[in-house]
C-alpha cells in the first residue's frame, strides 16, 4: 500500500483510495485526480494483497476500484472496506462486460460504473458528481429517534441495522425473516424518508452512530 504525501485532510475533503492492478493505469489515474478539487488520495493499491494493508481506523469517502485484480476478486476487498466504513461510495472501473453488473449485497455502495474504454473524461465527471454531492451535505448528522419516530417499529430495526453497516441477507438473519421482507421495508423506509440506495444507508449511518 503506498500511502500518498499529502497535507492532512480538512473535514470538506473526500478520501479517496485507488486501487488498479495496472501500475501505468494507475499513476495515469493518480494524476488526473490530483487536479481534482476537494478530492485527497489517502492509499492506492496494485493488489488485493497491498489493499489487505488498508488500516481500519483511517477515514475513506471514496473507493475507485478495478475489480478484477491479479491475485483475486476487488469486490471482496470492497466489502471488507464496506464494513469498515458504511459511508463510503465506490466507483468501479473495468474492462469486462461480465461484471459490469455490481453484485446485489454491493448495490447501496457502488454508485458508478466505468468502463476503461470509456474517456477519461466519463470516469472524472462521476468522481465530480460524488465529491459534489458529499461537498453539498450538510456536516450536521440527523436526530435518530426523529427519524425513527417516522417509521414502523420493524422499519426502525431495518433502518438500524442498515445504520450498522449490515446486508440485506444479514438484516434479514439478524431480525429472523426474510431477504425478501428486508426489501419490502427498506423500499417503505425509501419512500417516507425522500430517499434510497447509497443515500439512505449514509442517512441510517449518520442516524445511527449520532
Amino acid at each position: 500500500m503506498n500511502v500518498e504525501s499529502q497535507a492532512p485532510a480538512n473535514g470538506s475533503r473526500i478520501r479517496c483510495v485507488v486501487v488498479q492492478d495496472q501500475v501505468l493505469v494507475l499513476q495515469l489515474l493518480c494524476e488526473a485526480l490530483r487536479n481534482l478539487r476537494g478530492l485527497e488520495i489517502v492509499a492506492t493499491g496494485t493488489s488485493l494483497a497491498d489493499s489487505e494493508r488498508l488500516e481500519a481506523s483511517r477515514a475513506i469517502d471514496l473507493v475507485i476500484l478495478d475489480p478484477v485484480l491479479g491475485d483475486g476478486n476487488g469486490f471482496d476487498l470492497l466489502r471488507r472496506l464496506v464494513a469498515m466504513h458504511p459511508g463510503l461510495r465506490c466507483i468501479v472501473i473495468t474492462d469486462s462486460a461480465a461484471i459490469n453488473a455490481c453484485p446485489p449485497d454491493l448495490a447501496d455502495w457502488i454508485v458508478a460504473t466505468v468502463g476503461k474504454a470509456e474517456p477519461l473524461a466519463t470516469l472524472l465527471a462521476a468522481i465530480e458528481e460524488a465529491v459534489g454531492e458529499r461537498g453539498a451535505k450538510p456536516a450536521a448528522a440527523p436526530n435518530g429517534e426523529h427519524v425513527r419516530a417516522r417509521l414502523t417499529k420493524r422499519e426502525g430495526d431495518v433502518f438500524v441495522h442498515l445504520g450498522r453497516g449490515l446486508a440485506n441477507k444479514e438484516i434479514a438473519t439478524a431480525l429472523g425473516i426474510s431477504v425478501q421482507t428486508v426489501e419490502t421495508h427498506r423500499k417503505a423506509i425509501a419512500k417516507k424518508l425522500g430517499c434510497n440506495g447509497a443515500s439512505l444507508v449514509r442517512l441510517a449511518t449518520l442516524a445511527t452512530h449520532r
